[in-house]
């Protein structure tokens, strides 16, 4: 594989504490530690992707062409992630973020999982 490829960051201010980030599925350690793994060899970085919305949004979200696949929607609020010391970057597209894994062991993949406490059956799942 050659050299990790540029991450795009988008130039903007930190979402704020109360915004939801989102995550398709339920996560499990091997699943998540193949995407880590994944976005080491392609950015150089262990990331995990989300979507972040203000939490008036969060039905157009679950709507979105992203989240719409999903018929179970993991949720965490920014201020949880910032506070067990995930670093938020917003990536790509909004409300596209990236979190990065300061910690890839076993315990910091499931703090992770952890913090995607919140549970909720997406009403708009297509398959």
């Amino acid at each position: 594989m050659g050299p990790p490829r540029q991450l795009p960051i988008r130039a903007e201010p930190p979402p704020p504490d109360h915004w939801l980030v989102l995550r398709g599925g339920i996560d499990s350690p091997a699943s998540l530690r193949s995407k880590l793994n994944r976005s080491l060899d392609l950015f150089g970085s262990a990331l995990i992707s989300v979507v972040v919305v203000n939490p008036l949004d969060l039905d157009n979200a679950l709507k979105s062409r992203v989240m719409i696949g999903y018929n179970v929607i993991t949720i965490a609020e920014v201020q949880t992630l910032i506070a067990a010391r995930f670093r938020l970057l917003p990536t790509f597209r909004a409300p596209h973020y990236s979190v990065e894994f300061g910690d890839t062991s076993d315990f910091g993949i499931q703090r992770f999982i952890d913090n995607f406490s919140k549970r909720v059956e997406n009403p708009f799942h297509e398959s």
